[in-house]
Parts: C-alpha cells; structure tokens; sequence
C-alpha cells in the first residue's frame, strides 16, 4: 500500500470524499451532498456554484464526517456498510 492510502486508513470512518470533491447538482438547480442521497444542501439558483458547494450546511456536513458521525443524508452508505458491503464512500476511499 502506498503512504498516501496509508493515511487514508487513518481517516474518520465516516468520511466521505464526494461532498469534498465533487458536486452533485439536480436539473431543478438542487445540489445534494452526493448521487447516493436526496438531501439537499444548497440551490445553484440561489447563488454560484462554489459559494453554494462552500455553503454551512457543506461546512457542517464535513465537520460532522471528519467528527466520525453519521447524518441522515448518509444512511444509504451507512447501511450498506453495516452489511459489509462496499459502498460509494468506501469504494472512493479504496481508489485513494
């Protein structure tokens, strides 16, 4: 394993990449912290892109992650997990 995939393994188990690396935006302007959850986050009708994608409720969303919690907009993952199977977020880390 290389050192980078090492540090990795130290991350919070409920760290997510997607809603720090990417952008999930619905055609109604809707932006969701991933493919994998509904709930909404910010509006790119109400203001850019990034300034929605860097909006509090992404900043509380990462906080929470980096705390180790897990968040009702994450429970398809979560669940998935629970059964030992891979999930968006775990498949994205293991690309890590």
């Amino acid at each position: 394993m290389s050192e980078q995939g090492d540090k990795n393994k130290l991350l919070s188990p409920t760290i997510c990449m997607l809603p720090v690396s990417s952008i999930a935006i619905h055609a109604t302007g809707k932006m969701v912290r991933c493919h994998m959850s509904e709930t909404e986050m910010g509006d790119v009708n109400s203001g850019s892109i990034i300034k929605q994608w860097d909006n509090q409720s992404f900043q509380d969303l990462r906080k929470i992650q980096r705390n180790g919690e897990w968040t009702q907009g994450c429970q398809n993952c979560k669940s998935k997990e629970d059964k030992n199977v891979t999930s968006k977020r775990t498949h994205w880390q293991n690309l890590m």
